[in-house]
């Protein structure tokens, strides 16, 4: 009688297996997308892994390039290794983007002789002017990959019948078929014990 149930549970566990990738995959989806939250908002952007940090975009300065709520991928770069072309990840000292986190592309390059730092002006492709010039001490660093799975679950999380649909719902029906299962695997213990 025992042998049959565990004979059971080993088949049903082997035709499962298809499920069981599945949840894996989202639950470390779900785990990227809540770190790369967790990192940008409670550590107001100094936590970095690896000399790596996610940023997500809030407005249309780069579009077509990266739309808004598209994550980018920023690596910690040597400032003589930037070049005119490159997108780079700084913090705004000064005008309209004082205290925020800016994503642009390099236009200009300047070495400064006396504070010996590189300087740079950048601009957003969809703007018209150029930004302050801003110094190396400001770069978070270079846009190295924009994250396309992690871009369009920040989209999808943005829309509330989205969320709920696909995050939340699925999400809950996950925790309790699992918790429905421990008790039933409970059951089944005490039953054949």
């Amino acid at each position: 009688m025992r042998t049959n149930r565990r004979e059971r549970v080993r088949l049903e566990r082997k035709k499962n297996k298809a499920f069981v990738f599945v949840e894996i995959v989202l639950f470390a989806f779900m785990a990227l997308f809540l770190l790369t939250v967790l990192m940008q908002r409670f550590s107001n952007n100094r936590m970095s892994i690896g000399g790596v940090r996610l940023f997500t975009v809030l407005s249309e300065s780069m579009v077509p390039v990266y739309n808004v709520w598209d994550i980018v991928v920023v690596n910690k770069v040597e400032p003589a290794k930037i070049k005119i072309g490159d997108d780079v990840t700084y913090k705004g000292l000064e005008g309209d983007v004082k205290g925020k986190i800016v994503t642009h592309r390099v236009e200009v390059i300047n070495y400064d002789q006396e504070t010996q730092k590189y300087k740079f002006i950048t601009q957003g492709i969809n703007n018209v002017g150029q930004d302050a010039e801003i110094s190396e001490d400001q770069i978070f660093g270079k846009v190295v990959y924009k994250t396309f799975l992690l871009s369009a679950f920040s989209k999808a999380s943005r829309n509330t019948v989205v969320f709920v649909l696909f995050v939340f719902i699925p999400l809950a029906l996950y925790i309790a078929i699992e918790m429905i299962n421990i008790v039933i695997e409970k059951h089944d213990n005490r039953r054949y014990r």
